[in-house]
């Protein structure tokens, strides 16, 4: 099961990374 990595940016967003958007 891959599960997509939740990134916190610098601007405070977070983006899921090789998963859903």
């Amino acid at each position: 099961v891959v599960r997509p990595l939740q990134i916190l940016r610098a601007d405070g967003r977070w983006e899921n990374i090789g998963g859903m958007k």
